[in-house]
C-alpha cells in the first residue's frame, strides 16, 4: 500500500501534468485525502 501512495504522490507532483477534465476531481480528492493522512481510513 505504500508504494501506492507513493507512486500517486509522485504523479500528482509532476511538473506541467495535464490531467483530463473528467477525472481532475478524482485527482483532486486523493491528493487531498493523502495531505490530510486520511487515504487510507474507511
Amino acid at each position: 500500500m505504500n508504494q501506492q501512495l507513493k507512486q500517486i504522490d509522485r504523479r500528482l507532483k509532476i511538473s506541467g501534468a495535464q490531467w483530463k477534465p473528467e477525472n481532475v476531481s478524482q485527482v483532486l480528492k486523493h491528493r487531498c485525502a493523502y495531505l490530510n493522512n486520511t487515504l487510507l481510513k474507511n
